[in-house]
């Protein structure tokens, strides 16, 4: 719908001004100030010295650790050009239709190499709670099996609204076919079946 079109069109401007502007700043070593380092952009249609003009809603955006998620994309060998090209070469997203309990929305991008997924504000602040010794352990161990997160962000419409969301890294193989998936819970809360689901034979419970 319009709605998902603005917010889509919201993140992807965010990302791409937000990469852009960080991707040749010299970051040696990630401490605390880069931990603690937010960039927030206000995108307004006419433009600004640091946010490109456009035709939609005026909006914000804000940037999460920006130079630690630069990292911790070319610990995997993302470079901002490559990740801005999966991301923002047509400015769409790929919609997942899920049954998700969380109420978050879920987007791939046009090459599937990425998930952009809405979180709550608790959940980002938990996330960058995190971060120090999330970054540590995957600079340590390139071959982990826990989810690999590319960005934090915020967009602040103009209505008041703020979404918050996640970018990571798709951990199915784009090249190759998906024959069976199962999608792990992390909780029983709210986790149960109907009585159409438990006839359902590709649903295990």
């Amino acid at each position: 719908g319009h709605d998902s079109f603005e917010l889509i069109f919201m993140m992807l401007m965010g990302i791409r001004t937000a990469v852009g502007k960080f991707a040749s700043a010299t970051c040696n070593h990630v401490g605390p100030q880069e931990f603690n380092q937010k960039w927030e952009g206000d995108f307004v249609g006419q433009g600004s010295p640091e946010t490109p003009a456009h035709s939609h809603a005026d909006f914000k955006f804000k940037d999460y650790a920006p130079l630690v998620f630069r990292q911790l994309r070319e610990r995997f060998g993302i470079t901002a050009q490559d990740y801005m090209l999966s991301l923002t070469s047509e400015y769409v997203l790929v919609e997942m239709f899920t049954n998700s309990k969380s109420g978050s929305f879920f987007f791939y991008s046009a090459d599937y190499r990425f998930v952009l997924k809405t979180c709550t504000k608790r959940e980002a602040a938990f996330l960058m709670a995190a971060l120090p010794q999330y970054h540590a352990h995957l600079m340590q161990h390139r071959f982990t099996l826990l989810c690999r997160f590319f960005g934090l962000h915020r967009v602040h419409h103009r209505s008041g609204k703020r979404v918050y969301f996640a970018v990571m890294g798709n951990v199915f193989p784009i090249d190759k076919p998906i024959h069976e998936r199962y999608d792990l819970k992390g909780s029983t809360r709210n986790r149960f079946t109907t009585d159409a689901e438990r006839q359902d034979p590709n649903v295990v419970h």
